[in-house]
């Protein structure tokens, strides 16, 4: 499915639910973003949820999961922001321009959706105390600031640090 900024219509990625098996009622998830214009903006967060809405509610799937390489913990906090934790560590997964590099399976069961609906960090939900087992990147990072329900939901419009 494409992802179209609302402002502009401009086509600025895509979400896939791929590998689906009827048998097991799982899916496999992938998103991508075409540049780094659209990083750090909500807009992969925002189209994960739409998706893993779709999938867990009408289609049923029991489980949807992915791969993430250990280069792109940015990735791996949108994927931790609405629910999915780290099941396993996949070992020299890749062959990098110089390097063997490892992936982490990441998953989240219709049940745990249920439970949060893609707002595990939310009071009263499943992931309410912010951490993440076997997290391979360390704790979560917390808000700086309290924001309002609606101010949450907005694409960020804070510059990228380095």
């Amino acid at each position: 499915m494409a992802i179209i900024q609302r402002a502009t219509g401009d086509w600025v990625g895509e979400v896939v639910r791929n590998d689906l098996d009827a048998d097991n009622l799982s899916a496999g998830f992938r998103i991508l973003l075409i540049g780094l214009d659209y990083f750090c903006r909500g807009i992969d967060t925002e189209a994960t949820r739409l998706v893993l809405t779709h999938s867990c509610e009408p289609v049923g799937r029991h489980r949807v999961e992915l791969g993430v390489y250990a280069f792109n913990p940015r990735a791996c906090r949108v994927y931790e922001k609405v629910g999915f934790l780290h099941e396993c560590p996949k070992r020299q997964e890749l062959l990098g321009d110089d390097a063997l590099i490892d992936a982490h399976l990441m998953a989240i069961l219709n049940e745990e959706w249920t439970q949060h609906c893609g707002y595990p960090e939310l009071p009263g939900s499943a992931g309410a105390t912010g951490t993440v087992p076997n997290n391979p990147w360390g704790p979560a990072p917390t808000r700086s600031r309290t924001m309002s329900k609606h101010q949450s939901k907005l694409p960020s419009r804070r510059p990228q640090t380095t």
